[in-house]
């Protein structure tokens, strides 16, 4: 069962080089992770970049920032593994729609000059099957291996999710590991109060 951890947007400035008067310091998220891996609990040897789209205020356009996510060296490498997996088969659904967008158009009797219209137009409901198919095959996969299972499937980072609640303009963590967000929540307790 997964745990759910909502924090405020809580930004600090950012040290940077050559910072002066007339540029603004940019702002990073104060989160913090304990020094676990956040899949298993073990003592943390790596991290991995988890990334999360926020506002920095109610009123102010998104950015997309990135988290340090802490494994071990076993899950460290489960992460990149599935994270590799995700982008091949990306590539490869759009490869795949693209082949198939062609062996329309080239199919189809038109005027010459409509044919890449035609094939733009066949590109994006392709793309979308051979993307929903990836999202079975994933599933099935997800059956047998654990780590593909506890992984998201558009943002691949194991056992753990950041997104963003733009009602409320707060944080929300999902961890797959309870006690890990039980830690979580202690060590940002300062900055959401």
């Amino acid at each position: 069962m997964a745990a759910i951890v909502e924090l405020p947007v809580v930004l600090k400035p950012k040290v940077a080089r050559g910072a002066t008067k007339d540029t603004p310091a940019r702002q990073e998220l104060q989160i913090r992770f304990p020094d676990r891996c956040v899949y298993c609990g073990a003592p943390a040897e790596e991290s991995s970049l988890a990334r999360v789209t926020y506002r920095p205020a109610r009123d102010e356009r998104e950015v997309t920032d990135f988290l340090r996510a802490p494994y071990c060296a076993l899950h460290q490498a489960a992460n990149q593994r599935i994270t590799r997996l995700n982008r091949r088969a990306v590539g490869l659904a759009a490869t795949a729609a693209l082949a198939a967008a062609i062996y329309v158009a080239g199919s189809v009797n038109v005027i010459h000059l409509l044919k890449p219209f035609l094939m733009l137009a066949a590109i994006v409901p392709l793309s979308i099957i051979f993307l929903l198919l990836w999202v079975i095959l994933r599933s099935l996969l997800g059956q047998f291996f654990p780590d593909i299972r506890h992984t998201g499937i558009w943002r691949a980072t194991l056992g753990f999710r950041a997104d963003y609640d733009k009602g409320n303009h707060r944080l929300r963590f999902k961890f797959l590991n309870t006690d890990y967000a039980a830690q979580f929540v202690e060590l940002n307790k300062s900055g959401a109060g």
